[in-house]
């Protein structure tokens, strides 16, 4: 019994860490420890895959942060390696840790800007908007940014406490009002989808693909 229970166990760490799928499902468990979870009483909320529905398409949000300062747009991309580019840049670099392998990757900024202005449209109240790229895998990140921090997680939670505007406060009752706001756009578009699944199976699938595509 003692060799099976050692044998399932082993498997499972081989499938953890030495897989695709198990290194997926590892570093979107590590994100959501790193940007944590609702903590009322220090006026911080946090809302995890938040998709949207902006009027002409849907999007995603791999995690939204709203505290004082603002509302948090933070991006994740998986990939691994020594990441280059440039924050106006279309395509970054990924070289291999000894450089003899160069591959390339979509700049993840150019789809956090289009979030926020997006997300910018259908926000109950005007108030700053940040936007943060994060590579929670084994990343050098070498990228030149000052409008959008790209970092790994260790430094995701320093940026965002330094990423802000000073004159620019808000009040509790407004950080909880913006959440439950933002909580609530989650639930209409999840709404609009089995809306549209009900409706018109073939566009629903159309849909989901979309937004598979986008993630």
């Amino acid at each position: 019994m003692e060799y099976i229970i050692g044998i399932t166990v082993m498997l499972l760490i081989v499938i953890l860490f030495k897989t695709p799928l198990g290194n997926g499902i590892y570093r979107r468990w590590m994100m959501r420890l790193v940007v944590g979870k609702n903590r009322p009483k220090k006026d911080l909320f946090v809302i995890h895959d938040m998709m949207f529905y902006d009027g002409t398409k849907s999007l995603s949000i791999d995690h939204v942060v709203i505290n004082k300062d603002g509302v948090h747009i933070i991006s994740t991309s998986y990939e691994s390696g020594i990441i280059s580019g440039k924050e106006q840049d279309k395509i970054w670099t990924i070289s291999s840790t000894f450089g003899k392998q160069r591959l390339t990757m979509e700049n993840p900024i150019h789809k956090n800007n289009l979030i926020k202005l997006s997300l910018k449209q259908v926000m109950p109240m005007q108030v700053p908007l940040y936007g943060y790229v994060c590579f929670p895998g084994r990343t050098k990140v070498k990228v030149k940014s000052t409008e959008t921090p790209v970092v790994g997680p260790r430094l995701l939670k320093h940026v965002i406490s330094k990423h802000r505007k000073p004159e620019v406060i808000l009040k509790p009752l407004e950080v909880r009002k913006l959440y439950e706001a933002l909580k609530n756009l989650k639930k209409q578009t999840f709404k609009y989808q089995n809306i549209s699944i009900q409706n018109n199976p073939k566009k629903a699938y159309q849909k989901d693909s979309y937004l598979k595509s986008e993630r």
